[in-house]
């Protein structure tokens, strides 16, 4: 028997999902090990096939570093948007400053963030390079800092032009919390769920094993990691999956590019057989991609009959089948 024939005879051990009783919604992640893989290629077209069947869905993208889920879905109106201030710097209060130099001359901070002004004969804080520790604050004898809450990115809500709600996040150029950006996403997606309503949340991850996946995957009840064949895509996922496994997240693989080598392919199928990971979709190379990114559109939009729109449309399948519970279809 083959792997691939394993493969596909795999208990499905890891998918039964663990349900609270009358959950009000179901949420999905996609993420990779590395970026470039098609992660927003899978959430996107998943977005709108879920759209059609679901009794409501909500997208949003989570990869607040490069969020790119909205360029399939230009020409939303947007609902809401808003600053959020998840990070901290200090702030200088020039007015309880004795001139005395302490803080540079025995360099209260570990990160460089403070220097020394000569023109003006007082310290300056470097905002990119503050983490917001505060000892700068507890170490000056006149209390000359404070530590506040500055602008970390935004988060914007929209209806997308599919006909459902597009939330998504972009961190300020300098901030060091994307990890709470994401957090404070969902959270926002939360709330815009009523109380007697249920929803299927479907998230376009980060890539890698940082903060912002770790924020990302942490209370899904289910999650796709997407492989293409290469060697540094899988090992990158592998260091993924330990992140899921750690945090007891049931999840599946999808192979994007399925065709593009078939050595890094056939390494996909031995890992996923040695970890019992089950494959819940392969997408082949289609020049219908590019093509419907260009047009900002998903590649189910753009060709519902081209061979990557079939392979999404199967692994669609999968996951009402296998994944998601029946009340929330």
């Amino acid at each position: 028997m083959s792997i691939r024939e394993e493969n596909n005879k795999m208990s499905d051990s890891n998918q039964n999902i663990t349900q609270k009783d009358q959950p009000d919604i179901f949420k999905i992640g996609v993420i990779s090990g590395k970026g470039g893989v098609g992660k927003t290629t899978v959430s996107g077209s998943l977005a709108v096939l879920f759209k059609e069947h679901a009794n409501k869905i909500i997208a949003a993208d989570c990869d607040v570093d490069a969020p790119n889920l909205g360029l399939l879905f230009k020409g939303g109106k947007i609902i809401n948007n808003f600053k959020v201030k998840t990070t901290e710097k200090a702030k200088f209060l020039p007015d309880l400053c004795i001139q005395c130099k302490r803080c540079v001359e025995e360099q209260f901070c570990n990160f460089s963030a403070l220097g020394w002004n000569d023109d003006e004969d007082l310290p300056i804080v470097d905002d990119i390079a503050c983490e917001g520790c505060g000892a700068c604050r507890e170490l000056c004898p006149q209390q000359a800092f404070e530590i506040i809450q500055v602008d970390s990115g935004l988060i914007t809500h929209e209806t997308s032009p599919a006909g459902f709600p597009l939330v998504w996040g972009e961190t300020k150029l300098g901030a060091t919390t994307s990890g709470k950006l994401v957090t404070e996403i969902k959270k926002y997606v939360d709330s815009i769920v009523d109380a007697n309503e249920r929803a299927i949340v479907l998230i376009d991850g980060p890539p890698g094993i940082g903060c912002p996946v770790v924020a990302t995957v942490s209370d899904l009840d289910y999650t796709i990691i997407v492989i293409e064949p290469t060697s540094t895509a899988l090992h990158d996922a592998d260091r993924a999956i330990g992140v899921l496994k750690q945090l007891n997240i049931n999840h599946g693989i999808v192979i994007n590019k399925s065709d593009a080598w078939k050595r890094g392919y056939e390494e996909i199928l031995h890992y996923a057989d040695e970890n019992n990971i089950k494959i819940i979709g392969e997408i082949p190379m289609d020049n219908k991609v590019p093509n419907a990114t260009v047009k900002g559109q998903t590649v189910y939009e753009y060709d519902s009959s081209c061979q990557a729109s079939k392979s999404l449309a199967k692994i669609y399948s999968y996951l009402l089948e296998k994944v998601v519970p029946k009340s929330f279809q």
